[in-house]
């Protein structure tokens, strides 16, 4: 292959298969729990008596001018709509609030969140910012002023919008996960950067009294991936944004808007997470649980296992009660303990204690899938990870094995 060709290829691939993995998942769906009569404080009972993972309630808020069609428009936007892009606000807690979008791909409707935090002096942390459109903003802006915006991953659908959205609150400080380029050129961010979030620039952030954050960094790509999770103190809340998923029954209520049904809603989910024809039996397999995306597991996290484990290792750390994805369901009510089964998977390939790993290397390509052979108990009290039948992943695995053979992992 020569070097012009192989350059396409890259980009080709990223702009298909490993954006989808690094960055359609990030426009997964976070699907707000009914809406119940007022907004609802978050209760320390999570560590009381350890029960697992379950959902927590949201309060739908009211929308706010301007309004009409006109005020839901954002080009060029990374994936459909383009004129309907709705936003819908959700508040969590009394700090705590939602700003939801749809976005389509193909027949896959999902949505993409970002969460807001308002700090101690009323001012905002937005984190994953979404589309600014004219909607968004006007929500946005009914909460407060707006001091830091962070850019938590290098997933495409993230980070598009973030030079337009930033041009908005020219005052707010930027601060990004490591390795970000340009998609899909290397060309500059097109923003202001007053921040890279690594560790050791944690003494520097003006917010670090009252969130702290650990991230993970990986080259294995044309490019990088890096996730930052952030938490919360006050309100012991986990903030990450592909690093686990919770799909409920009931689609979000960005798409209920639009007329998605709950059948059609399952289909839709486990096209997004396989990528791929869907299987409803392994619907009620993943449901309401807390998990590793397929996608994120066999593309990413089977390249980057050693990275990965130490860094969910420093985010248990933290005493967290509840976390906040950027896709599918959110705010999950679950702990330290539970993040941890849901990557004991990791733990059962080294063989620890309990494990029962069917090793499965792949000679032609080099990669150890193990991790994906998950039917043991890991770890003392360590619950059984999901299994994720074979005939699920064949275009994961496909795409896996085709992201080996290119090269596209060195």
């Amino acid at each position: 292959m020569m070097p012009s060709q192989k350059s396409l290829l890259r980009v080709f691939l990223l702009t298909t298969g490993l954006s989808l993995a690094l960055g359609f998942l990030v426009g997964l769906p976070a699907i707000p729990i009914p809406s119940s009569t007022r907004a609802t404080s978050f209760h320390r009972d999570a560590t009381v008596v350890h029960a697992g993972p379950t959902l927590l309630p949201t309060k739908s808020m009211p929308g706010t001018q301007p309004a009409g069609l006109g005020s839901k428009v954002f080009l060029p936007a990374f994936l459909p709509p383009w004129i309907a892009r709705d936003t819908v606000r959700t508040q969590v807690s009394e700090d705590i609030f939602f700003l939801e979008q749809a976005q389509t791909f193909v027949n896959v409707s999902v949505n993409i969140r970002s969460t807001i935090i308002r700090l101690k002096n009323g001012k905002l942390f937005v984190h994953a910012p979404v589309a600014p459109t004219a909607e968004c903003i006007s929500l946005l802006k009914d909460l407060g002023e707006v001091a830091y915006v962070v850019l938590p991953v290098t997933a495409v659908e993230h980070k598009v919008y973030m030079a337009s959205f930033v041009a908005q609150f020219p005052k707010a400080k930027v601060y990004v996960a490591p390795g970000q380029f340009s998609w899909p050129l290397n060309l500059p961010l097109g923003f202001r950067v007053d921040g890279i979030l690594t560790d050791e620039n944690k003494e520097m952030m003006p917010f670090k009294d009252e969130i702290d954050y650990t991230g993970w960094f990986f080259r294995p790509f044309t490019g990088s991936i890096s996730e930052v999770a952030f938490f919360h103190k006050k309100t012991k809340t986990l903030l990450v944004t592909d690093a686990v998923i919770w799909i409920d029954n009931a689609p979000p209520e960005i798409l209920k808007q639009k007329g998605i049904a709950p059948n059609v809603w399952k289909k839709m989910a486990l096209q997004a997470c396989f990528l791929g024809p869907p299987n409803l039996d392994t619907f009620e397999e993943i449901k309401q649980k807390l998990i590793v995306s397929p996608v994120i597991r066999i593309l990413v996290v089977s390249r980057a296992k050693r990275e990965v484990r130490d860094w969910i290792a420093r985010v248990c750390r933290w005493n967290f009660e509840r976390i906040i994805p950027a896709h599918f369901s959110a705010p999950i009510k679950a702990g330290p303990k539970d993040l941890r089964d849901a990557y004991s998977f990791l733990e059962e390939e080294e063989g620890k204690e309990g494990a029962n790993v069917a090793a499965s290397p792949s000679p032609a390509f080099g990669f150890d899938l193990s991790a994906f052979n998950l039917g043991g108990v890991t770890g003392k009290g360590r619950k059984r990870t999901v299994v994720f039948p074979e005939k699920d992943t064949k275009i994961l695995d496909a795409l896996n094995k085709f992201v080996s053979a290119t090269g596209l992992a060195d």
